[in-house]
């Protein structure tokens, strides 16, 4: 009563008016304060709770079926992928030569998927608008695997959506075809770029992943890098050729390797997700059956409370 004598004095209203019959509402349906007749209500929400909780289980458990044929895939692929990274690499990418750049995003072809799913748009989104703000005059030019990712893209990077030049959807993820990938490559290397950066999650555990960004260099830099790595090996043909059919090949490599590590984060990070949509929706049936118990149970009180006084005024008359 003193709080509400002061608030109603500050604001000039009369303190003898009657109070509203607003409050109540507002924290009746604010406050998630439920009464008997809100019992189907309670009982739909709980019904719904409970259909969330087998769909997010159902997820969880593909997700974990698929993560370990994800991993027995990255055991064959490491190997065969590793062998040319050390190919036409810098430890730093030159300003020199350098014009415009191909960033290759490794997306999930399907979201519910956490971190794994949008952090390579996001790094790739900043890279692009860095390079906007550097004033830096060449092109960047955009080319995605998956099509949650392209949507991911679109949405959280709208400056970019007229920069999207090629994108490749309905990718199998979780068992990359390498003469897919080899297709792909030849539709990148129609692009005129001087740089390719490849963006990626590399698969640590069900619970760790770190973004990585590899780049791949055109001809003329391969060209360059190639003068003074091949003279430490026995090379047998023309160098150019070779420079060039080991530049695609390296490119190849790299993408096929970056989808199996995508595929592998992509599933570890849904289990771990859907594991706590699962909790999640657990506590929350939970809470509802407790309430709807709690309601039903003051129900039948109430309606044995009247019984018995309708009893009792028979009685009395």
């Amino acid at each position: 009563m003193i709080r509400r004598a002061i608030s109603c004095s500050r604001i000039g209203v009369n303190r003898s008016a009657p109070p509203t019959v607003a409050l109540p509402l507002h924290k009746r349906w604010f406050g998630d304060v439920f009464v008997p007749a809100d019992m189907p209500v309670v009982k739909k929400k709980w019904r719904a709770v409970e259909v969330i909780k087998t769909t997010t289980e159902t997820m969880k458990n593909v997700a974990a079926g698929k993560l370990p044929y994800c991993e027995k895939q990255l055991a064959i692929v490491r190997p065969f992928a590793g062998i040319m990274d050390p190919f036409f690499q810098l430890d730093e990418i030159p300003e020199e030569g350098i014009g415009n750049t191909l960033h290759v995003a490794l997306c999930t072809e399907r979201g519910l998927c956490g971190l794994a799913g949008s952090n390579v748009p996001r790094q790739m989104g900043n890279n692009i608008k860095l390079a906007r703000q550097s004033g830096d005059e060449g092109e960047q030019l955009v080319a995605v695997y998956g099509k949650k990712g392209m949507t991911k893209i679109s949405g959280m990077i709208p400056s970019t959506v007229d920069q999207l030049n090629i994108g490749f959807g309905n990718v199998k993820m979780k068992d990359p075809n390498f003469t897919f990938v080899c297709e792909t490559v030849d539709a990148l290397d129609k692009l005129d770029w001087d740089v390719a950066l490849v963006y990626y999650n590399t698969y640590v555990n069900s619970q760790t992943f770190r973004l990585e960004t590899i780049p791949v260099y055109n001809q003329a830099i391969c060209e360059a890098i190639g003068a003074r790595q091949f003279p430490a090996y026995e090379v047998e043909g023309d160098e150019n050729t070779l420079v060039s059919i080991l530049r695609e090949y390296k490119m190849a490599t790299l993408i096929y390797h970056g989808m199996a590590e995508q595929g592998a984060s992509e599933q570890g990070s849904r289990l771990m997700s859907m594991d706590g949509a699962v909790t999640a929706c657990k506590e929350k049936a939970g809470e509802y059956q407790k309430i709807y118990m709690k309601l039903r149970q003051t129900k039948i009180t109430s309606e044995l409370t009247v019984l018995a006084a309708g009893v009792k005024c028979l009685e009395v008359s």
